[in-house]
């Protein structure tokens, strides 16, 4: 594969953390704007996670799309939705047509996501296909620093400004179009057969709601903590945007690691230490009493997040029929969104006025029992040989 297109597919992957990371730092004051609304704190976090809410809905329809038509004109035209729908918070006079935009920016999304995974398990296989896979969680990854970090600095400027980063998008379009090409067995798939190949429910009906269960963790990350930092340590938006950089520099460092850790331990074994780091990074939050605590608990947090999807994508995709591939891995960014989707709720239910102490002290509790489980997975299968 050429370079070109390595560079497309990572471009086009990293567009998918810049969805929310831009802007996050800016919501405490886009709460303070739209503060005379009634319920304006939850709607405003919605601002950041109703997109996830689209992405799930769209995701499934675009992996059935892409499996039986193409996957490049669905993913252009995603981009032009993106660029468009996302920088629609420069002039968005309401509340509710920044929220309307956020829709559109989620179902654009949808289908970059689902179009750009597939196209890697389309384009490579094997340890290629590991190491394009911690490439592109990298690629995530730094784009969250890149762009959490232009976003806290430009919300120091308006709240407004950090919605013109989604311009890139209209960057990037013609990098995709000369460097993308539709795979030949795809095309031949959606012309002349019905896929007659069965989805793998066996491991689907524990790696989804595993994926949500993660995301929703997750993103109490980039909801939660400038609410958390503003009221703990009356810390500005550039401050925040700092800290949740950190965390996604430490998420890119695991990632680009992440092919030389498979092989040397099994898929299960990186289970347990990814999620014993991030188990241990939020309980370390939930005890910080200074900045420089904070950064250090995202730092142990990034680094677990940052083996979390090429770990499940390589399984995922590794066990998926080719001409059901779509379908896989759009069901898998279904949760993924859901997940970060339901968060701010799972907060909301657990008290009417939550400790975020304890919210994510309550993860960290959740992401180790996962280790545990992982570890005993483990443990018996390394005693049954």
């Amino acid at each position: 594969m050429n370079r070109q297109k390595e560079i497309a597919l990572l471009a086009a992957s990293s567009m998918t953390v810049m969805a929310g990371a831009t802007i996050s730092p800016a919501l405490p004051d886009i709460g303070v704007f739209f503060a005379h609304e009634s319920n304006a704190e939850f709607w405003v976090k919605l601002i950041l996670t109703l997109p996830a809410l689209f992405i799930a809905l769209g995701a499934p329809v675009v992996g059935w799309l892409i499996d039986r038509w193409r996957r490049k004109p669905v993913l252009l035209a995603s981009v032009i939705l993106y660029g468009a729908a996302g920088a629609s918070g420069l002039y968005a006079p309401t509340l509710n047509t920044l929220l309307l935009g956020r829709i559109g920016l989620g179902l654009a999304v949808a289908g970059i996501m689902t179009c750009a995974t597939t196209l890697v398990g389309d384009y490579f296989a094997g340890a290629a296909r590991n190491r394009f896979l911690g490439l592109q969680s990298a690629a995530m990854s730094s784009g969250g620093v890149v762009f959490t970090l232009l976003g806290g600095f430009l919300a120091e400027v308006s709240w407004r400004a950090p919605f013109a980063v989604y311009l890139l998008a209209f960057v990037i379009l013609p990098l995709l179009w000369h460097a993308l090409d539709e795979p030949e067995r795809v095309v031949e798939v959606a012309v002349n057969t019905t896929p007659k190949a069965v989805l793998p429910w066996g491991l689907l009906l524990w790696l989804y709601p595993l994926m949500l269960a993660c995301q929703a963790i997750f993103y109490l990350i980039p909801v939660q903590l400038p609410f958390h930092l503003k009221g703990l340590l009356n810390t500005t938006g550039a401050q925040a945007g700092l800290a949740m950089a950190l965390f996604n520099s430490c998420a890119m460092i695991a990632a680009l690691r992440y092919r030389r850790l498979r092989e040397r331990v099994s898929a299960q074994t990186i289970f347990v230490i990814l999620f014993g780091l991030i188990g241990v990074g939020y309980l370390c939050l939930a005890q910080s009493a200074t900045y420089r605590q904070v950064l250090g608990s995202m730092a142990i947090a990034g680094t677990g997040f940052g083996l979390l999807m090429p770990n499940i994508s390589v399984w995922l995709l590794a066990r998926a029929p080719e001409e059901l591939r779509g379908r896989a891995v759009g069901g898998l960014t279904m949760c993924i969104f859901l997940g970060q989707f339901l968060s701010p709720f799972a907060v909301a239910w657990r008290t009417p006025t939550p400790s975020l102490a304890g919210v994510y002290g309550a993860g960290g509790v959740v992401s180790l029992f996962f280790a545990l489980c992982f570890g005993a997975a483990a443990w018996r299968a390394r005693n049954n040989d």
